[in-house]
């Protein structure tokens, strides 16, 4: 009775995992992938992970100090 696709719900167990706080390399152990597939296919849709992420970027922005580019 249970509907949906597999790979949904290993979807939803990596993404599970990462919100929770688990590594990427624990949740690669557990889906049989490598880290860095873990980070380019789960990691983004970490809502913790977004919302440290806004953080930082606006942390920056009260940064006055001008940055020289070259």
């Amino acid at each position: 009775g249970i509907k949906g696709h597999p790979h949904r719900f290993r979807h939803s167990v990596a993404v599970n995992m990462l919100d929770a706080g688990s590594s990427v390399e624990d949740v690669a152990l557990v889906l049989g992938n490598s880290p860095a597939i873990v980070a380019k296919y789960y990691s983004a849709f970490v809502q913790s992970r977004q919302e440290r992420i806004d953080r930082e970027i606006q942390k920056s922005w009260t940064v006055k100090k001008l940055v020289r580019v070259k």
